[in-house]
Parts: structure tokens; C-alpha cells; sequence
């Protein structure tokens, strides 16, 4: 493993939190872990095979992979994930048996927890309930209509930019009022607040790079730094520089 594309922020010997990047094109043959996965994907396209499944992650996809799950990745697309390595997951509550993907608003927040505390039981504990409330009204991907795939496809593309429902709807042949409401039942927020978690995910990618706020601002289609920073707090309770101190970037 390159260690240039890898960046540990905190390691005890019970979990480390730790950042990878992968470049497009790059695979990692069938292997497995012998500890807990938690990882949270900031930017980038993945597919992830095992003997259960084939699933696509893209931005703003939490993972959830308990120990010995053989399994293969293949990166579409130039990846920067944020994980936790949690060998004592006993001693922390994490009784998860199942693998597990979906799309998150909220796991970030609990990422940057976990590396500005320091009760690090309380902060799992607190990512355990929102992990499980998460997968309860994670709605099955199979009921998801095709059309609101391509939705959800047009806003990964275009996420820096305006995006209005109307102009969704036209795309995909539907009244605006049901592709809002369709949405938001299958993925859990608005399309709004969708748009503006990849732009945090995507913001937070560059954070960790130690690119300057303004330039972050700007790149991820916020007006100012001050309108970054505030939707940055608003989603992850942290200002950007709490953040980048918090990873000690």
C-alpha cells in the first residue's frame, strides 16, 4: 500500500481513524478485514463485489463492514474515504453482523467527534444510535424507481450548480411536486439538503488537503466563505477550521 495516499489521524489499540485516496482505475483484489469497517466516502465512484452482492458507492455512501466479509473494490473514479478501523468492537457496543451501504447525512459530523473528543465510548455510542436509525428507514434500493435514479445521477453531476426541481422533472417527465416528494421518501432529506451534503463531503475532502476556505468556497458553489462555513456548522455542528484542527490538518 502506498503510504503517501494514506493519512492516519488518531490510533490507539482499539480503532484508528484514517484517511485513503485511491486513484481511478485502481482494484484491490478479494481480501478481507479482521476488524470492524466504518467508512464514510468524500468524493469519488466505487464498486464494492462479495459473494452477497455488487454495490456502486459514490459521494456521501456510508459502509458498514463487519470483520471476515471477503470482498473486492474496484475505484471508477479518483476516491478520498475517511474510515475507522475499530478492532475492539466489543468494548465499544458495535454489534453490527450485517454489511451495510447507504447515503448519510449525518455520518460526517460524527467522524469529526471522534477525532476532537476524547471520550471516545460516548462519541461510538452516539454514531451506534445514528447508524441504527439510519439503516431502520433506509428504504430497500430495489423499490427505488429507475427515473429517480437518473435524478439522483443529475445532481452528483451538477452539484456545484443552481439546481431546480422543475428542471429535474422535465429531465425525468414527472410533475416537480412528486419528484420532491419521491425523493425525499427514498433517500431520506430533500433534494436540496442532498445537493448541499455532497457539497460538504466534497468540501471536507478538501480540508483535509489544507486548501484555503475561500478557494473551498468557491469551488463548491457556496456564494462566500462565510455562506461555507455556516453550512458547514449547520451540517456537522463544527465550524471548517474546528474541523481541520480536530484531524490536526
Amino acid at each position: 500500500m502506498d503510504q503517501q495516499n494514506e493519512k492516519i489521524f488518531y490510533k490507539d489499540q482499539s480503532f484508528q481513524l484514517k484517511q485513503r485516496i485511491y486513484k481511478s482505475g485502481e482494484c484491490l483484489q478479494n481480501h478481507h478485514h479482521d476488524y470492524l469497517s466504518i467508512s464514510l466516502l468524500l468524493n469519488g465512484t466505487l464498486t464494492e463485489d462479495s459473494n452477497q452482492n455488487s454495490v456502486v458507492s459514490t459521494n456521501g455512501w456510508l459502509s458498514i463492514k463487519p470483520v471476515y466479509i471477503d470482498h473486492a473494490n474496484t475505484f471508477t473514479a479518483s476516491c478520498s474515504i475517511i474510515s475507522l478501523a475499530i478492532y475492539d468492537w466489543a468494548y465499544y457496543g458495535l454489534d453490527f453482523n450485517e454489511w451495510s451501504w447507504s447515503f448519510t447525512g449525518n455520518a460526517l459530523k460524527h467522524f469529526i467527534h471522534l477525532a476532537h473528543c476524547n471520550n471516545k465510548r460516548e462519541a461510538f455510542k452516539a454514531f451506534k444510535k445514528e447508524i441504527i436509525q439510519q439503516n431502520a428507514t433506509e428504504p430497500q434500493e430495489s423499490l427505488t424507481p429507475n427515473w429517480l435514479f437518473k435524478v439522483r445521477s443529475i445532481i452528483h453531476a451538477h452539484y456545484q450548480e443552481s439546481i431546480k426541481i422543475t428542471e429535474l422533472a422535465l429531465e425525468v417527465g414527472k410533475h416537480p411536486i412528486h419528484v420532491a416528494r419521491t425523493f425525499a421518501l427514498h433517500f431520506g432529506m430533500d433534494i436540496k439538503r442532498y445537493q448541499r451534503q455532497l457539497r460538504i463531503h466534497h468540501s471536507m475532502q478538501q480540508l483535509l488537503s489544507n486548501s484555503r476556505l475561500p478557494h473551498i468556497a468557491f469551488d463548491q458553489g457556496f456564494s462566500d466563505q462565510s455562506h461555507f462555513t455556516r453550512e458547514f456548522k449547520k451540517s456537522t455542528s463544527f465550524s471548517p477550521l474546528e474541523a481541520r484542527k480536530a484531524f490536526n490538518v
